[in-house]
């Protein structure tokens, strides 16, 4: 984040945080976009209505956050494996082709025995 001096009357302030418009702008329309009718657990790939988004920026569906908890995210898909195999394989599913790092932790989980 930007600081910027503000001057009055020739004396110099102490510096406040500053965030341009461009930033804020951007922020908002991320979560606008997050936010949408049209977006789907990040998780799973359910489009609920239920959909809430995480202090991690990640957006999940009331089925993903019953289950994950506080469980870190290897530690709950090996618990899905085990435990939960229908929402296990809907994240599978969803992310079976995508080359993000959970969907690589995915991939990884799913192999092992």
């Amino acid at each position: 984040m930007k600081t910027i001096a503000k001057m009055k009357e020739g004396k110099q302030r102490k510096m406040v945080p500053f965030i341009s418009l461009i930033a804020l702008r951007r922020r908002i329309e991320k979560l606008e976009e997050m936010t949408s009718p049209t977006h789907s657990c990040t998780f799973c790939g359910t489009a609920d209505d239920t959909l809430v988004i995480s202090a991690e920026g990640s957006v999940s569906c009331s089925g993903c956050r019953a289950s994950k908890g506080d469980y870190e995210c290897n530690e709950w898909l090996r618990w899905l494996k085990v435990n939960d195999t229908v929402q296990w394989d809907r994240v599978v599913d969803h992310h079976r082709l995508g080359s993000n790092p959970f969907s690589n932790l995915v991939r990884k989980i799913r192999i092992e025995p």
